[in-house]
């Protein structure tokens, strides 16, 4: 095989991610690379990794596999920094209360449904 290291470690993240639930996506908390082999300027810091000049065993974990990660989904077209969690919208923004909504009958003050004071009949 003579695929260039960056283009094999593109397809091993494509298979990783397909293994994925449908609402997870690759992270840095969530994706290791481990390499054994030549190394390569372009994907690691050769100058600094004893490992790598000699073509050994290495693993890549949490922020040193994010610059991977960010060239893994720029070939993809998907946005550099991943998927963007959708916030929660801060009290208040989501759906003003009208004039009489919000506070009165079957909620507390913070609009939370207050627990029922009724009786069953037997």
């Amino acid at each position: 095989m003579s695929s260039f290291p960056p283009e094999l470690i593109n397809h091993g993240l494509s298979a990783l991610a397909d293994t994925l639930q449908q609402d997870k996506h690759l992270t840095i908390a969530n994706t290791s690379i481990a390499i054994i082999g030549t190394p390569d300027a372009s994907i690691e810091n050769v100058a600094a990794s004893g490992p790598a000049k000699r073509g050994f065993f290495r693993v890549w974990e949490n922020d040193d596999v994010d610059q991977l990660l960010r060239a893994w989904r720029r070939s993809r077209g998907e946005p550099e920094d991943g998927p963007q969690e959708e916030q929660p919208q801060a009290e208040g923004q989501a759906g003003e209360a009208t004039e009489g909504e919000g506070q009165g009958a079957g909620t507390t003050g913070e609009g939370a449904p207050r627990p029922s004071m009724r009786r069953a009949r037997m």
